[in-house]
């Protein structure tokens, strides 16, 4: 069980997309949490509480659905959508031997984070806008100050309820101007990073170095998919480098997991 979490905009559904395509469908399955809304983008706004705000969600469905899918169950989940700000539909989750969940609050119960293997948090600085990603909280406004106002209540509900999850993170990564940098991560050197201006030897070293901790530890299914995004399959070098050391770390609780059952 693999939870991504992190603000928007950092590539929590880019990411499990990401492995999901290297993995291959027979052995991994992804579940986004954005459909997990207690209440709808209306009546959010009508009692001025943020998506950060976990009073907008619905824990016990979360919980729950994790839970069966931790266990080897199906589950039917809300589908969100973003356009229309409300659950339209359901789909379909079958669990797998690897499971992506991916959201703003994959971390935030005690029964969640005692269901994860590998967790992971994603951030970005600021003036970074990271190209496999899609900003989808806020409708498109003029500045007006209602506008201005929800931007201040997410701010301060990402700082007070979203960004305490990162503590529970094995793997924490930060996109910075200069690229990629895996914070406080004791299974990797402290500096790895890729210069945004296209440093591909350090880029194909570090690649070949995580490489080398999966091979024979976890199958890919299609590995020419590293680090590929959007429509037209660009590729980034970082979320390559994001996507390998989260598979290292997978490929490593599989063999606990192996050994556990010795």
């Amino acid at each position: 069980m693999v939870a991504v979490a992190g603000d928007s905009g950092t590539g929590k559904a880019s990411l499990a997309a990401g492995l999901l395509r290297v993995l291959g469908a027979a052995q991994c399955a992804v579940a986004g949490l954005d459909g997990y809304f207690a209440l709808d983008r209306a009546q959010r706004n009508a009692v001025g509480l943020s998506p950060m705000n976990p009073k907008a969600h619905d824990f016990a469905a979360i919980d729950e659905d994790v839970w069966k899918l931790a266990h080897g169950s199906a589950i039917r989940k809300p589908a969100y959508d973003h356009l229309a700000g409300a659950v339209t539909g359901s789909e379909v989750v079958e669990s797998r031997p690897i499971v992506v969940v991916q959201g703003r609050f994959p971390l935030y119960t005690h029964v969640l984070r005692a269901l994860f293997d590998v967790t992971v948090w994603l951030e970005r600085d600021d003036d970074v806008r990271l190209p496999w990603t899609v900003h989808r909280d806020l409708p498109a406004g003029s500045g007006d100050e209602r506008v201005g106002a929800a931007r201040e209540r997410r701010r301060v509900d990402y700082a007070t309820y979203v960004a305490p999850q990162a503590s529970y993170a094995y793997v924490r990564v930060r996109y910075t101007p200069s690229g990629v940098v895996f914070v406080d991560d004791p299974e990797l050197p402290s500096d790895i990073s890729v210069n945004a201006n296209g440093d591909a030897r350090r880029a194909a070293e570090l690649r070949g170095a995580l490489l080398a901790r999966i091979d024979g530890k976890l199958e890919l299914a299609h590995p020419d998919q590293l680090g590929r995004h959007g429509t037209e399959h660009a590729y980034s070098d970082a979320l390559a480098l994001t996507q390998l050391v989260v598979l290292s770390r997978i490929a490593s609780a599989a063999r606990r997991a192996a050994l556990a059952e010795v």
